[in-house]
């Protein structure tokens, strides 16, 4: 990120039901990874298929990438 800002990083089933929250909060400029363990909020290992995760960076911007487990 090129500045200081809020994230927001989550993981939805393709029905748009949230699955896990990986990180929330701010963040300094940088650059970041960040890997899914495949698993909810409750720690339960997710049933295979089709996921999204969404990236929030302050309110403006959105990235979305598929994630298929197999």
């Amino acid at each position: 990120i090129d500045s200081p800002n809020e994230i927001e990083i989550v993981i939805y089933s393709m029905q748009a039901k949230v699955i896990a929250t990986l990180f929330k909060g701010r963040q300094v400029p940088g650059s970041y990874e960040l890997t899914w363990n495949f698993r909810d909020e409750n720690g339960r290992r997710m049933s295979s298929g089709d996921y999204i995760a969404e990236v929030r960076i302050g309110n403006t911007k959105y990235v979305r990438k598929r994630i298929v487990i197999p």
